[in-house]
Parts: C-alpha cells; structure tokens; sequence
C-alpha cells in the first residue's frame, strides 16, 4: 500500500442538502477528537450533531460516533460508521 490522500471533509457544512436517501439535511455539525491513521485505514472519532428531515418528520441527531474510512484507487470508502445517541447530559 502507498501513502494514502489526506482524509477528506467529507461532512463539510452544507445548508439544506438533499442526500441520496431522500433526507433534507439543515445543519451538520462533526467536531472530531481524534484521528488514528494507519497505512489506508483511518478511525474517526468524535460526534455528529444533525437537524434533518426524513419521511417529512424533523429529526435532531446527536451522536457520538466513530467511522471507518478505507482509502482505494484515489478515493476514500466508508465501510463502517457506527453512531451512538447521546443523552441530553452528555451533550457538550
């Protein structure tokens, strides 16, 4: 394996974006506490803060979470993602 491309932003900050899946997405926020990178593989940890809508239902999302992401062939997978919902204390 080669050296691998800087690991994207792939979150960004984008208002209002509608996704493949049909969510309407009004506000993302990723603050990330650590990256472990190793070879091709990097493991993101931090959280992810949403307001969205699915199925015409307004969500918030605040997670905890931790991504996987696989660099191949000049771009980068995403081939695990695991979100963990945050109680209102855990919040920061």
């Amino acid at each position: 394996m080669g050296t691998a491309a800087p690991i994207p932003d792939v979150i960004g900050t984008p208002q209002r974006v509608r996704e493949s899946n049909g969510h309407l997405i009004d506000r993302i926020d990723h603050p990330v506490d650590r990256i472990n990178a190793s070879g091709e593989t990097a493991v993101v940890v931090g959280e992810m803060h949403a307001d969205m809508t699915a199925g015409g239902a307004r969500k918030t999302l605040v997670n905890r979470s931790v991504a996987i992401w696989a660099h191949d062939r000049d771009r980068w997978l995403l081939p695990a993602y695991q979100p963990t919902v945050l109680s209102k204390g855990d919040i920061r």
